[in-house]
């Protein structure tokens, strides 16, 4: 036993077990350990050590149990991952399967479309062959032949188009624009050409009357207002110089030929058959204004028609002529051409001459006739191309069925591969998202299997503990910042309630020095006063003793009576003197310079007073200065405001009279250096440096009279003519004896260009008065006057020199 303890001895010290300081009492089995044994040791029992044992068995049975399990999870683990890729490669394999199809599928979609485009292309070729429209324009164009063979006005616009290409686009416009599709509302403003209106009934006329008529005056239009001749002619400047087209306006409205003229009927035994305003037929409305404007161009007055007998009587008929006091007459006869006149110079004797009748390609403009041979092939001509146009017309719906139908085809197939794009794009997309979600899932599968509950458990403990720790310590902070906010508070409180009881304080004092200033003002007059009334009662008293002791001369030695002690009081009240007065004054002002919240308060109130009286007296002496100047300011004024004031009304007056001429307003002001109140009146001083002359024009009924260029209200045309419409009101009240305007006509338009040439011509009239207007051009028909010159300067490298131009061809 001895041996088995010491071995009991060596393993606890081995193991490391602590030793128990209990008394053994386990029964000593020898005699030799009856005693106690002075090491106390700690002996396991044989159920402790099977315990232990049985412990240790159990735990590397978990041990062995764990690591299976790991092993199993592992190998689980293992194969998931096997099926897993697996699965991926199956799922791989089978979306390259379905993209495979699917491009398959998109390909033989776009060989549908292809086909589909390239045989509705091949059928759209064969549709432009069968275009319509040179066949329905040769209908058309046949139609409007045989339309015009029937048609006398037709025929005679065909032949003014041969004379002038430019009419027929013309009288477009006149037809559209002018009458506004009536042909009516056109010919009331507008007359053309004149061939439309000439008619020659007889044929042998009007072979003779070609001879007459140039064609310049047949091609011509004829306005019957200014305005519509405004309007006509900008249309053709703005189609340019290419439209050779001639605009007049005439302004009689009656015809009259000469008072010398014979009647034909007197001249028919010379072989003459007509005047030829006679032989002319024309509508009744418009007779006497078509002849007075051929009379004006050409003087239609002056021809004779006459017959191939009047070439052997011609002399017989010029001294007829003579005798009637007809000059300058013209005979037409189909063989020659006989001009009548007389002589320029010496003693004006009479001449004649005679040509050959000309060729002029409008020879048959006058003899339209319906050829009944060619209207009739234009009918079969006609038969024949609606025949084809029918034909053509069937043959062109057949293709545009079978247009229609592939075109339908192409839409489907088209729509077919849009379906596919879109679903390709879909599985696109989703395979690209199958692919994020397998790359994320991977990792989550891993820290699953790393996942360690019972450790993650603990940290979100030990977390919670410390954040538990920190808001705890947070707590503390804050009570302690509470406390200190509250001591804070309370300081605070404190403070306001002194600073409240001082502000008190303050005001008081204040209140109490007001108070006192006004006490020591009120105690100064006082004093004052009762200074000036003691010096007069000491004066008077002085007198009266000198008086009583002049009375009462016993009494000059005797003593006076002493005062009763009420008396006594009151007089030893009162001031022993000035002096005292004065002294009693000055303590009262230091006093009050001591209580004040400044001691030099009434000094700097004295200093004040005397500066603010200065300054009135400065202010006082300066008014009346500026009172004196603005008396003589004002006598100059009246001597030259009047004056100013009538100049000013006479341009107004003019300028008024000359802009009602182009049917608008106008006023001439001066602007005054007066501010304009919130009603728009004049007030304040008036400043001769703001003066200014105000223009003011209304253009148009609805609009108000406003200042010229304010806003930007006025185009520069109207700019221009208020520009040149002042000048001339300026001309009366300025001596300059001429004037000198360039281009001032250009932003104008033609009717205002026409209104300020005759008032500029106007303005002239009076005399000492000379405009000099530089243009590089001139409208048509002005009035220039007796008093108008025009110097026309010719300059460029193509002109003739001087030394070679000669004069005396061109007078």
């Amino acid at each position: 036993t001895t041996s088995m303890w010491c071995g009991s001895l060596l393993l606890a010290s081995l193991a490391g077990s602590a030793a128990l300081h209990l008394p053994l009492n386990v029964g000593a089995p020898t005699a030799s350990l009856r005693q106690p044994h002075p090491l106390l040791l700690y002996q396991r029992s044989p159920s402790q050590v099977s315990k232990q044992r049985e412990d240790t068995k159990k735990r590397t049975v978990e041990r062995r149990q764990a690591d299976a399990e790991r092993r199993a999870s592992t190998l689980a683990a293992a194969k998931k991952r096997a099926a897993a890729a697996a699965a991926k490669k199956r799922a791989a394999a089978a979306a390259a399967k379905k993209r495979a199809a699917a491009a398959a599928a998109k390909k033989a979609a776009a060989d549908e479309v292809r086909s589909a485009r390239q045989e509705l292309e091949a059928r759209e070729d064969d549709l432009a062959n069968y275009e319509l429209g040179e066949h329905e324009g040769r209908v058309r164009s046949i139609e409007d032949q045989i339309a015009g063979l029937g048609d006398p006005m037709r025929l005679k616009q065909v032949e003014a188009a041969k004379m002038n290409s430019a009419v027929p686009h013309v009288g477009k416009w006149v037809y559209e624009q002018v009458g506004g599709g009536s042909k009516e509302a056109a010919e009331a403003k507008v007359l053309g050409p004149m061939l439309l209106y000439l008619d020659l009934p007889d044929k042998g006329h009007q072979k003779l009357a070609v001879q007459a008529f140039p064609a310049r005056t047949l091609t011509s239009f004829l306005a019957r207002d200014e305005g519509t001749r405004d309007q006509l002619q900008d249309e053709l400047k703005r189609r340019g110089p290419q439209t050779r087209i001639t605009v007049f306006r005439n302004r009689a409205k009656t015809f009259s030929p000469s008072p010398n003229r014979p009647s034909s009927a007197d001249m028919k035994r010379f072989g003459v058959t007509a005047w030829l305003d006679e032989a002319l037929r024309i509508r009744d409305d418009l007779r006497g204004e078509v002849l007075a404007f051929l009379k004006q161009q050409m003087g239609v007055d002056t021809y004779l028609l006459a017959t191939p007998a009047a070439v052997g009587k011609i002399d017989a008929l010029q001294q007829f002529l003579q005798q009637s006091g007809m000059t300058g007459v013209t005979v037409l006869t189909p063989e020659r051409v006989y001009r009548f006149g007389r002589s320029k110079y010496g003693a004006r004797a009479a001449t004649s001459s005679s040509s050959l009748p000309q060729r002029h390609r409008h020879a048959a403009c006058f003899s339209v006739v319906v050829d009944t041979s060619r209207k009739k092939e234009l009918e079969g001509q006609l038969k024949e191309a609606r025949k084809g146009l029918e034909l053509k017309r069937k043959e062109r719906q057949a293709v545009e069925r079978d247009v229609g139908q592939l075109q339908q085809k192409l839409d489907a197939a088209k729509g077919r591969q849009v379906e596919l794009n879109n679903n390709t794009v879909r599985l696109n997309r989703l395979a690209a998202r199958i692919d994020q979600a397998k790359k994320r899932l991977d990792p989550a599968r891993e820290s699953v299997a790393d996942f360690n509950a019972d450790a993650q458990k603990e940290g979100y403990r030990r977390r919670l503990c410390d954040a538990h720790q920190r808001s705890l310590d947070s707590l503390q902070k804050a009570a302690a910042a509470v406390k200190r906010h509250e001591a804070a508070l309370t300081k605070l409180a404190l403070v306001r309630v002194g600073l409240a009881a001082a502000e008190a304080q303050l005001a008081e004092a204040e209140g109490n020095t007001d108070e006192l200033d006004e006490r020591i003002a009120r105690l100064r007059r006082e004093a004052e006063a009762a200074k000036a009334e003691a010096k007069k009662a000491a004066d008077k008293v002085g007198t009266l003793v000198r008086e009583a002791k002049g009375k009462a001369a016993e009494f000059a030695g005797r003593k006076e009576a002493p005062l009763s002690e009420e008396a006594q009081g009151v007089w030893d009240a009162l001031p022993a003197g000035a002096d005292e007065l004065e002294d009693r004054i000055a303590e009262l002002e230091a006093e009050t310079s001591s209580t004040s919240a400044d001691g030099n308060s009434i000094k700097e109130y004295e200093r004040r007073r005397k500066e603010i009286e200065q300054l009135k007296t400065r202010v006082d002496a300066a008014q009346q200065a500026i009172a004196a100047q603005g008396g003589k300011v004002a006598g100059l004024e009246q001597a030259w405001r009047p004056a100013l004031e009538e100049m000013v009304d006479r341009v107004n007056q003019k300028f008024g009279s000359c802009m009602a001429a182009f049917r608008c307003a106008g006023e001439v002001s001066l602007s005054d250096g007066r501010s304009l109140d919130e009603h728009g009146e004049p007030a304040g001083d008036d400043d001769f440096e703001k003066y200014k002359i105000h223009i003011k024009v209304k253009w148009r009924d609805g609009e108000q009279l406003h200042v010229l260029g304010e806003a930007g209200r006025d185009s520069g045309g109207e700019r221009s003519v208020a520009t040149m419409v002042y000048l001339i009101s300026l001309q009366e009240i300025n001596s300059a004896p001429f004037r000198v305007v360039d281009e001032i006509n250009q932003a104008m338009d033609s009717t205002n260009e026409r209104i300020i040439f005759k008032c500029v011509t106007e303005a002239c009239k009076d005399g000492g008065k000379q405009y000099f207007l530089l243009t590089p051009k001139l409208l048509p028909d002005l009035d220039y006057g007796e008093d108008c010159a025009i110097q026309l300067v010719f300059n460029g490298p193509h002109n003739r020199r001087r030394d070679q131009f000669d004069l005396s061809r061109f007078c």
